[in-house]
């Protein structure tokens, strides 16, 4: 959700199959399958992540390249509400400064931040974090295919790396 802005039912619903770790660049596909469909507003899409995560991605599966859903722990979307508090459970805040709680939705605003930082032309942004618009299916609908992950690389990387992308308040002493 951090690299790509997705959201939460989209990351853990996705199948091994639409992970590419071996491809360059290594990406994921957000489109719907058996575990749950798109909403109307999503839009399908494949999306750029590091070659980092790739790695991660492909230690954490190891040898059992037989499952369907590539976080089944989390992949019940019936589960609703509760799905999100697990998917919370994993998340650390780093600014030991900042108690706030962190959900998984707010990494897809903060990815938000980040495109709009690095200036991500509004049409690739918002199909990169899947927002269905005139902007974004004119992007999907190019070529009538979806955008090659290597032509969004770029965009999604330097939003990535990206260290300051808004206003965060420091404590007064």
């Amino acid at each position: 959700m951090a690299e790509t802005g997705a959201r939460n039912n989209e990351v853990t619903s996705l199948e091994l199959k639409d992970v590419k770790p071996n491809a360059e660049p290594p990406h994921v596909i957000f489109r719907g399958n058996k575990i749950r469909g798109l909403s109307k507003h999503g839009l399908e899409r494949a999306v750029p992540i590091s070659k980092e995560t790739a790695a991660r991605l492909v230690r954490f599966v190891g040898s059992d390249t037989s499952r369907s859903p590539l976080f089944p722990k989390y992949s019940d979307q019936s589960k609703g509400s509760k799905l999100s508090d697990l998917c919370s459970s994993q998340i650390v805040n780093l600014r030991t400064d900042d108690e706030r709680l962190l959900s998984p939705y707010s990494l897809r605003h903060t990815f938000t931040d980040k495109l709009r930082k690095v200036g991500a032309r509004e049409d690739i942004a918002q199909y990169i974090i899947g927002h269905k618009t005139d902007g974004s299916s004119r992007v999907h609908d190019r070529y009538g295919t979806a955008v090659p992950p290597k032509e969004l690389a770029n965009t999604v990387a330097k939003a990535r790396e990206t260290k300051e992308w808004g206003y965060f308040e420091q404590p007064d002493w």
